[in-house]
């Protein structure tokens, strides 16, 4: 009789185990998020925000050979539909950041460590991701702006420091994603990034996308020289500027030069794409800095050109006289040329007066005969006559 007690207790028991409703895992599947930007290195931190229903705001993660992960393992809801959600990664990481919206990014004044420089580039990364697809996948594009200034110094002293003011602050919404330029402009020292074989620097300074004139200030043990936009410009969101010719120091030639530069898309690495300085190899009539020159079959070497935002000038057109003249008043330095007719049309020859002060050349004072050989957006290129001057003019 207890033998049979015993197997009836064994067939329950048995019985009750299997009607036990299993335990559900209390997460979906695991969060994964990858990258392919070489610009992030193995340990660099990123910021990564998720939607509803995630809803993590400025998770800190790791990057390590493409994989970004986590301190602690996410995961998908359990049972969640098969919707899109939306992620965002920003780099560099900051826990300032944790409660989103707003917030305020800058730039390094100093950018002239590695480091510093790196994360002065702020990056952001839009994905869209559901539980299906294997990992989210980020692609950073970079939101500020950049010059790359192409130097070589002839001037026997070593460059010691290389900085403009400009504005190094944005403000940064994390839930639109957009920016604008805030704060006070400040000096921004380079990072010198590469230099060619033969000699020429590469110097970036990474600032908030701005619409300005930059003046560049460059240090050497036995000097300063400055060196001034041509052109004010809109610095734009994830593009770099660099200067179009290449611009060398010279021992005992530190006045204010002026450059242009070009746009392109924002390069990890310096590319050294620039053209040769003017030294005697420019065709007088490609060049496009108003002043004066000596010619050479037709070849132009640059005597005193016009610096913007540093020398005054003026446009002559009354009395009969037609001309124009450039200023320095600190140095004490005065070009100008003036004549009867008109500088409108090309092929027209012109009787001219030139005259100057505190320039070193061969002759500062003289008569002579000019050809128009061009006109152009507001420029008139005068060939001298009889002798070996060209003179590059503005008309408007």
């Amino acid at each position: 009789m207890k033998r049979i007690i015993l197997l009836i207790a064994v067939i329950l028991l048995a019985a009750s185990c299997n009607d036990e409703p299993k335990i559900k895992v209390k997460h979906g599947d695991k969060l994964v998020f990858i990258t392919e930007d070489t610009f992030l290195r193995d340990g660099d931190l990123v910021g990564v925000s998720m939607d509803s229903p995630l809803s993590y705001t400025n998770v800190k993660m790791t990057c390590s050979s493409g994989a970004l992960t986590p301190t602690n393992d996410l995961y998908w809801p359990v049972d969640m539909p098969d919707s899109a959600v939306n992620f965002m990664a920003y780099y560099p990481y900051s826990a300032e950041y944790n409660n989103g919206g707003y917030v305020l990014f800058t730039a390094s004044p100093d950018q002239s460590a590695d480091e510093a420089f790196r994360a002065s580039s702020l990056m952001v990364a839009l994905a869209k991701a559901s539980h299906t697809q294997p990992a989210v996948e980020f692609n950073f594009e970079q939101k500020m702006s950049k010059l790359v200034f192409y130097l070589r110094n002839d001037s026997g002293s070593p460059v010691k420091d290389v900085y403009l003011t400009a504005y190094p602050t944005v403000q940064f919404n994390m839930d639109k994603v957009n920016l604008r330029v805030t704060g006070e402009k400040v000096d921004i020292h380079a990072h010198l990034s590469a230099t060619s074989a033969d000699g020429v620097q590469a110097y970036e300074i990474i600032m908030a996308p701005q619409n300005s004139t930059l003046s560049l200030t460059i240090r050497t043990d036995a000097a300063e020289y400055t060196a001034l936009m041509s052109t004010k410009t809109s610095f734009a969101s994830g593009k770099q500027y660099s200067n179009v010719r290449l611009t060398v120091l010279e021992e005992g030639r530190n006045r204010p030069f002026n450059f242009a530069i070009k746009e392109a898309d924002w390069a990890q690495t310096p590319d050294f794409d620039y053209l040769e300085p003017i030294t005697g190899g420019a065709a007088f009539q490609d060049i496009t800095d108003p002043g004066l020159y000596r010619l050479n079959n037709g070849l132009a070497t640059q005597l005193r050109a016009y610096v913007p935002n540093f020398d005054q000038y003026s446009v002559v057109a009354a009395s009969q006289k037609y001309g124009w003249r450039i200023m320095d008043l600190a140095n004490a330095e005065m070009f100008q040329i003036l004549s009867n007719g008109s500088f409108s049309q090309e092929g027209n020859s012109l009787s001219i007066q030139v005259s100057s002060f505190g320039l070193e050349w061969d002759e500062a004072n003289y008569s002579s005969t000019a050809e128009v050989v061009k006109v152009e957006n507001g420029l008139v290129w005068l060939e001298d006559q009889n002798k070996e001057y060209g003179y590059i003019i503005m008309s408007e």
